[in-house]
């Protein structure tokens, strides 16, 4: 099954997305909300996916980002303890829209609320990541495992993008001195998962824990020997709520970015 939900991801990017990357039409794009885009190509290969993915499993749901976008109820499914598969058509689609190739296609297999499989395609730099739960991360079909990273503050490359936290939060982050060095990562889960896995980040924080934008890259992550948790020090799950998820390369990375955010 694993081979044929890449090779899924991958179809649907030859025929849906990338034939419209750097090539969209005004009325193919518009924002669902201040800086939050769709475009035709989101939908299209969501639509194409959740059928093809309902063949590979006739039982399970499928969630789309779209079709949670259109409808919020679809979501319910995943609480709590719920299965499905978790869809993310084009996952920083800004970047898609910016033409910027820094863009990603996600799906994660849900089980009782957490993800035992996932799989990432980034079409524009035609690599495919895979993970199953004690199987291992994968990219392009070869095993890889997270390196080391420096043992102190000042060494982590890391952000955290506090955006949707409560608004003193946001500002006292925003004005506090940052001990790391501050790097920003593509702004997106699809390509920011296996950057930390590839090393050229330590660690990001998020606000939102949309499970489609997380669930994938956080069982990658995990399955390569990296670390996402929620702020309070418990596993990241596909069916959690609220706000905040902390990703590392290490558990060492973790517990030094997780020491400079000042909040209980």
């Amino acid at each position: 099954m694993a081979d044929d939900v890449l090779a899924l991801l991958q179809e649907a990017g030859d025929r849906f997305v990338r034939p419209r990357f750097r090539a969209l039409a005004d009325a193919e794009m518009a924002e669902k909300s201040p800086g939050d885009w769709v475009t035709i190509a989101d939908r299209e290969a969501e639509a194409f996916l959740e059928s093809a993915l309902r063949a590979v499993r006739p039982d399970l749901p499928v969630v789309g980002e779209e079709a949670v976008a259109a409808d919020p109820s679809v979501l319910d499914v995943l609480y709590p303890g719920g299965s499905c598969w978790l869809v993310d058509p084009v996952d920083g689609t800004r970047n898609f829209v910016d033409g910027d190739p820094a863009y990603g296609m996600a799906i994660a297999l849900v089980e009782r609320g957490e993800a035992v499989a996932s799989w990432i395609w980034q079409p524009e730099f035609g690599v495919g990541w895979q993970a199953e739960a004690g199987a291992g991360t994968f990219r392009n079909g070869e095993r890889v495992r997270v390196g080391t990273t420096a043992p102190a503050v000042a060494d982590l490359r890391g952000v955290f993008h506090t955006r949707f936290f409560p608004p003193e939060q946001h500002a006292l982050m925003e004005s506090r001195p940052v001990p790391y060095r501050r790097t920003l990562g593509s702004l997106n889960s699809a390509c920011d998962y296996p950057a930390l896995i590839e090393g050229s980040i330590d660690f990001i924080c998020w606000g939102r824990i949309l499970p489609w934008d997380h669930a994938p890259g956080s069982l990658l992550l995990a399955e390569a020997g990296g670390v996402a948790r929620r702020l309070d020090g418990t596993d990241y799950r596909a069916d959690a709520t609220g706000l905040g998820t902390l990703a590392a390369t290490t558990p060492q990375a973790w517990e030094l970015a997780r020491s400079t955010w000042p909040f209980d």
